[in-house]
């Protein structure tokens, strides 16, 4: 089948460099759909300096304009971004027209639409005639996008009205075991976060933990790093140095995908300190923590010991004896479980029973629940 994967929030890089969720995410479903026979055309988000067209690892990236006449990291920093939102529905059409003319040259059998994209892939399948997949991973929903579909794929059902849920499929979240598995290195960090450095990810609880296991619990010499870049980053940055953590975290930066598994695997244990009362986005307050969450599956597939705050998502992919929890932005309980797990003589067992059960939670196995979906 040809498949037109309408991404246009995300944005895939020539060297998948971005160390974001929705990058991982939305190039590992398109490269599996590829491995499976499928053409794959990835509409992704277009930066000032990218190629409009780029064949990566078999799959076919078209590069839009998120503003048609900006691109979207232009728009991201402007200063007048509240000044857009009028022209959404307005932008969305031409870009659903851009990739209306797409199609029209490739050909095309169905259209896959990652729900951020916010009814672009929607009024594709309309102006195409071609039927209409949405993937949901979050609350941030097209009503037009779920009526239009002729299938939902989705990580939660939380978001769906009764009269949806017969279109819904659910799946689970994955990883690539060829970026990230267990190696023997060195171990140069005692903790290792790895993620979007989103408000709700907690990395500034993270980091007050830490000093607490530094100043009240004496952990002089305890090194973490911090591998990714976002939102929250330069406040991490701010509170480090007003800590004087400097010798105790290690800010890695954004870095290539594979490169997040060397961080990982120098580490003693992984940290997913998830606050969602740090955001004001995303209606946690309604459906609680609904992320399926990716640094989780990949902390598992590297066999490192986790502690996470205790949501329940997270404990459904995690095994019993592989990870300790605490309570949601209780920072005492955090400092507490990490210095428990770090001292813990189980520390190896806890890790080679996340290896064993990551074996369930692959893009391959996501990839062919996907394919179903198409030929049903």
């Amino acid at each position: 089948m040809k498949i037109f994967y309408i991404a246009t929030t995300v944005h895939l890089g020539k060297n998948l460099d971005e160390g974001l969720g929705s990058t991982t995410h939305t190039y590992f479903i398109a490269k599996e759909l590829t491995k499976l026979g499928h053409e794959v055309h990835v509409i992704s988000k277009r930066y000032s300096d990218d190629a409009k067209f780029e064949i990566i690892n078999g799959i076919q990236v078209h590069r839009l304009k998120r503003g048609v006449v900006a691109s979207g990291k232009s728009l991201e920093k402007s200063p007048f971004k509240k000044y857009f939102k009028p022209f959404k529905a307005f932008l969305n059409i031409v870009l659903a027209y851009q990739i209306y003319k797409l199609v029209d040259q490739y050909g095309c059998d169905i259209i896959l639409e990652r729900n951020h994209s916010l009814g672009v892939g929607a009024l594709t399948s309309y102006l195409t005639g071609r039927p209409l997949v949405l993937e949901v991973i979050d609350s941030i929903l097209s009503k037009y996008s779920i009526k239009r579909a002729k299938h939902i794929i989705a990580y939660t059902d939380r978001f769906f009205r009764k009269t949806d849920q017969s279109k819904v499929k659910l799946v689970k979240v994955g990883f690539d075991p060829s970026t990230f598995y267990p190696e023997f290195m060195k171990t140069k960090y005692d903790i290792c976060y790895a993620g979007s450095f989103k408000p709700w990810d907690g990395v500034e609880d993270l980091i007050v933990a830490i000093n607490l296991l530094v100043n009240r619990y004496h952990l002089d010499k305890v090194k973490a790093v911090m591998v990714g870049s976002g939102e929250v980053f330069d406040q991490a940055m701010k509170l480090i140095k007003n800590y004087k953590l400097e010798n105790n975290i290690i800010m890695a930066g954004r870095v290539e995908i594979a490169k997040v598994r060397k961080y990982i695997n120098s580490s003693k244990l992984c940290v997913a300190p998830y606050n969602i009362k740090k955001s004001d986005r995303g209606e946690f307050d309604k459906y609680g923590f609904y992320y399926a969450p990716l640094k989780v599956v990949e902390y598992m597939a590297c066999g490192m010991p986790i502690v996470a705050t205790k949501y329940v998502m997270i404990k459904n992919i995690l095994p019993q004896n592989g990870a300790k929890y605490f309570a949601e932005g209780d920072v005492d309980d955090l400092a507490i479980n990490i210095k428990d797990v770090l001292k813990s003589d189980q520390i190896l067992a806890m890790g080679e029973s996340n290896l064993k059960e990551s074996k369930k939670y692959t893009w391959q196995k996501v990839a062919a629940d996907f394919d179903r979906v198409f030929n049903s």
